[in-house]
């Protein structure tokens, strides 16, 4: 893979804790020869209690070392004393030996606005091999003896030395970690420039502290524990089995440098990021409205044909029940409803038919209204307001007369 220069370096002897569980705060002194960075350089390097470093991997979680204790706060900013403080509440992962040397901490309030480096997941750790060249950051002292130096955030290129089944092994004695780098990163940078962090310090492994491999446990292999016991997800890029399947998180990672050059009065407003992450499929993008297209038409429920009758289509022919003979338009008493004419004796076209089928042919209206038009048949009652008024002429015809 690819790494972007991040410029000209000291070599720094990042120093983990190599036993810190009796009295952390006793081992708080910096880091063996290292580059200081600048204000927001590796901003989710953290300082966690009084004597360790950790990671902030998700806006609420930052991992660390188990055997830091059990910290109350971690600080964000390049040095002690001087940083934004969050409150925690951390719990060790299950299982023992140097693999398991691992916690993570929940923040009590979310650290909004600052990009987070997630946990390398999924197909990108691939990108985890051996020789690889990655960055270790932390808060530890520049050499063991150095008792006064904890406390300011440095940070070096190391190669990756060894790839052990739950620990990978980091430095040479030119750059590795010290007291006070303790459950500080390993971070690995990907094509796109954004990072991620794969191993948390947990201590040397050459017997000389401060000049040699660190061992850095894998903390991937603690994620679906995690994500199970909090329902926090901590890999929005996959699933818990590794699948590739981003959500709207899986984008804005931390993607600058040890330089920084923001301000911590905005949280690092500015600090570079990646968009849309798509390091192992493709990125994740908002799905399109899956409801119905819309149409233009007023009604989605059924389409609107034009017809106002949808029960019966209107097809503008005349009511041929009983023949319009005085050339008057149908208007009948009653607006046809659209309602569809379900009575059997529907008006044929070949005269008035009564609720027996048989025509209605003596004009009588009782035989009209209840046999061919139907009680509450209004499709038919257009043929019903013609005899209406035809009888009413009739009647006033015979008065006269």
């Amino acid at each position: 893979m690819t790494r972007n220069s991040i410029g000209a370096l000291s070599l720094l002897t990042l120093v983990a804790c190599v036993d810190v569980s009796s009295d952390v705060a006793s081992q708080s002194e910096p880091i063996v020869g290292g580059t200081e960075v600048g204000t927001c350089g590796f901003p989710t390097t953290v300082l966690v209690g009084s004597g360790c470093t950790g990671t902030l991997i998700h806006p609420r979680v930052v991992v660390t070392a188990a055997h830091c204790g059990t910290p109350r706060t971690v600080g964000f900013g390049e040095r002690a004393g001087s940083t934004i403080s969050r409150s925690v509440s951390c719990m060790v992962v299950p299982g023992s030996g140097t693999g398991a040397d691992v916690q993570f901490c929940v923040l009590d309030e979310p650290m909004e606005g600052l990009p987070v480096t997630p946990i390398l997941y999924g197909c990108e750790l691939d990108e985890m091999t051996v020789g690889e060249e990655v960055v270790i950051t932390g808060f530890g002292r520049t050499a063991f003896s150095a008792t006064g130096s904890f406390g300011v955030q440095r940070w070096s290129f190391a190669p990756i030395r060894a790839i052990r089944s739950d620990v990978s092994l980091i430095g040479t004695p030119s750059a590795s970690a010290c007291p006070g780098d303790s459950g500080g990163p390993v971070f690995l940078r990907m094509d796109d420039s954004t990072w991620r962090v794969f191993g948390t310090v947990s201590g040397g492994t050459t017997g000389i502290p401060c000049n040699g491999d660190g061992a850095y446990p894998l903390i991937h292999l603690h994620v679906p524990w995690f994500e199970e016991r909090t329902g926090i997800d901590i890999t929005p890029c996959h699933d818990r089995d590794g699948t590739w399947n981003p959500g709207p998180d899986c984008a804005g990672f931390f993607a600058g440098d040890h330089r920084g050059g923001q301000s911590w009065s905005d949280t690092c407003g500015g600090a570079p990021m990646g968009g849309a992450s798509s390091t192992c499929g493709a990125a994740y993008a908002e799905t399109p409205d899956a409801g119905m297209p819309d149409t233009g038409m007023p009604d989605t429920g059924m389409p609107d044909t034009g017809s106002p009758d949808a029960g019966s289509p209107d097809t503008g022919t005349p009511d041929s029940g009983a023949p319009d003979t005085a050339g008057t338009p149908d208007a009948g008493a009653t607006a046809d409803t659209g309602a569809p004419d379900t009575n059997v004796g529907v008006d044929s076209g070949t005269g008035d038919t009564g609720s027996d089928g048989d025509p209605d042919a003596s004009g009588d209206p009782t035989g009209s209204l209840v046999g061919g038009c139907g009680v509450g048949d209004p499709g038919s009652l257009h043929s019903s307001g013609f005899v209406f008024v035809a009888i009413a002429w009739l009647r006033r015809r015979r008065a006269r007369g």
